[in-house]
């Protein structure tokens, strides 16, 4: 009979919006050979809503593996392996989407190659159900293969794979790549740009036509050359796929993860991005016209590497999280204009990586996972619990203005009834459960006191949670949660 012994650090109580901030550590795997990437999904097929499932993925052996939540973030399965790479180097980064829209969530990994290697291979694990997985390579490129990202980059309703090749060497392949989903768990290959990037991220840009726009930094050699400066690079998509790049920011040894969001409620994506030589965390605000205006977070992130987004009291404003491999873990208070609070959650370990935000116990503030990328490293879940008020559960609505939607969607489209107290600016936008941005239903101008019903178009969007955000003027925002389940 195994036993699970579990201990709980409590690590940072901060009282924010009404309530305290806490997030309690767990240890999800320990003792694993410097892992690096991870995701949260419902792998299994058996999870109750807002507690996931984890992928992530270690180096010796070279493994993408996945753990079942079994008892609210508190308790995990052992590693359940879902593909061994087939020379055994380094499986760096993962990310999940059910990308046959056959109900079961499947996974993209890569075999990133060593010096002596100089091609590398992309993975892709198809879930034939209960978190049993049978891998296929997708692509293979003189150069390695680092961050992943699964969106929808051409509008046409499936998942497709935006993938990263970076090198400290020069070689062929190196640039940013997405493969298109043409169905049955197949993919082409397109190339977007040539750049040495370290990672990338994906929003819809000012024009709102569904195509992405891609985000890069680079780092190690820039653009391939030892004297190139290291870029933040915008790739613009004119509709058709073909893509433009800008360059935002250069940067000396090379840019950190990088994180699209909208940080100050004005209607646009801004760009999160740190620079590792200067140590110093940054947000780019989105002007419009694809112009940027770059401002100061923090000043000390030595060695920042991993950054992601969440609404972590939850009060409508995203905040950030980012860990560094110098001893700090820490989160971002945003306070809806842009300005920030730091917080520090864990000190404990030196190698901290990425952080993903998701949803593990339970409730509808969001939790983080994190990879402590030594040789004897960690996989930890960072859990937020709401409070016991149940304030997360309901609506933040002033008095006459609303929003009504089913809590539970089945089919392709549904009205939605919106009310608004007094004349304003009205906004209507999903939210994934990472806290990004899908979709833009209503951005609207000055409209009158009164109630509104509008369609809301689904095909396309995967089946999972999200979450409705009315702005309605100068009022506190209506969040709704629902689950669609076609």
């Amino acid at each position: 009979m195994r036993v699970w012994i579990f201990v709980i650090l409590a690590l940072v109580s901060v009282q924010v919006s009404g309530r305290t901030v806490t997030f309690n550590r767990y240890t999800v795997d320990s003792l694993v050979p410097k892992p690096h990437g991870n995701w949260a999904g419902d792998i299994d097929g058996t999870s109750p809503p807002y507690q996931l499932d984890i992928f992530a993925t270690i180096t010796v052996p070279a493994q993408a593996v996945w753990y079942a939540n079994s008892n609210w973030g508190k308790s995990w399965s052992p590693r359940k392996d879902v593909w061994t790479t087939p020379r055994d180097l380094y499986n760096l980064e993962i990310a999940g989407a059910d990308f046959d829209e056959n109900g079961t969530v499947d996974a993209v990994s890569v075999d990133m190659a060593s010096a002596n290697f100089t091609v590398s291979s992309l993975g892709l694990s198809d879930n034939l159900g209960g978190g049993n997985f049978t891998t296929k390579i997708i692509g293979t490129l003189d150069g390695r293969y680092k961050q992943i990202r699964v969106r929808d980059v051409d509008a046409d309703g499936d998942t497709d794979i935006v993938v990263t090749v970076n090198t400290p060497y020069s070689q062929a392949d190196i640039g940013l790549y997405w493969y298109k989903n043409t169905g049955g768990m197949n993919f082409t290959e397109h190339f977007i740009g040539k750049c040495n990037p370290w990672k990338v991220d994906c929003y819809d840009g000012d024009d709102g036509d569904g195509h992405l726009e891609m985000v890069v930094s680079e780092t190690w050699h820039g653009s391939g050359s030892t004297t190139d400066p290291c870029r933040l690079i915008l790739y613009k998509n004119d509709g058709f796929e073909v893509f433009t790049p800008i360059v935002l920011d250069t940067y000396g040894w090379g840019g950190s993860g990088v994180s699209c969001a909208e940080l100050n409620n004005d209607g646009k994506t801004d760009i999160i991005c740190g620079d590792v030589e200067k140590s110093i965390l940054y947000w780019y605000k989105n002007l419009g016209g694809n112009s940027f205006e770059r401002d100061t977070i923090d000043v000390n992130c030595p060695a920042i590497d991993g950054i992601d987004v969440g609404d972590f009291e939850p009060d409508g404003d995203m905040d950030i999280v980012a860990a560094g491999r110098d001893y700090w873990f820490r989160w971002y208070e945003n306070d809806g204009n842009g300005n920030f609070t730091p917080h520090t959650i864990d000190t404990q370990y030196k190698y901290f990586d990425l952080p993903y935000v998701t949803y593990l116990d339970g409730d509808t503030c969001p939790d983080i996972v994190l990879t402590e990328e030594s040789s004897s490293g960690h996989v930890f879940a960072y859990l937020n619990p709401c409070d016991p008020s149940g304030i997360e559960e309901t609506e933040i609505t002033p008095t006459n203005t609303y929003l009504k939607v089913p809590s539970l969607i089945s089919s392709e489209s549904v009205n939605l009834e919106y009310g608004i107290e007094k004349r304003g600016d009205v906004r209507l936008e999903v939210i994934d459960i990472t806290g990004r941005t899908v979709q833009v239903i209503e951005n609207s101008g000055y409209k009158e006191a009164g109630a509104y019903k509008i369609d809301w178009n689904l095909i396309g969007e995967p089946n999972g949670i999200y979450f409705l955000r009315l702005e309605a003027g100068n009022h506190l925002p209506v969040v709704k949660k629902i689950t669609v389940i076609r």
